[in-house]
């Protein structure tokens, strides 16, 4: 894990994708809203908000793989509140079925 406040680099960067603003309809990548398809896991996600939800099959074809499965879902949580004694910047993770 990085140092909170540090910049995080990667060695690979996304190229412009489209993504809806707002969950529902056949929306399977967009911003806000509630995670759909999540699968029923016990996260501690104290402090944590629900951000934006990723499916690997809707990235483009370079990136389908993203994800090491074109089927994964990937869901990004941020924090609720901004605060220097928060130790965690947010979590992202990615699950398939």
């Amino acid at each position: 894990m990085h140092k909170a406040g540090t910049l995080v680099q990667s060695a690979l960067e996304l190229p412009p994708h489209g993504i809806h603003v707002q969950a529902g309809g056949d929306a399977r990548s967009f911003i806000g809203g509630a995670p759909q398809w999540l699968q029923d896991e016990d996260l501690e996600l104290g402090g944590l908000a629900f951000a934006l939800q990723i499916d690997g099959g809707t990235l483009p074809a370079p990136l389908r793989n993203l994800f090491y499965l074109a089927d994964g879902v990937g869901y990004l949580y941020l924090p609720t509140q901004a605060s220097e004694s928060t130790d965690c910047s947010g979590i992202f993770f990615v699950q398939v079925t």
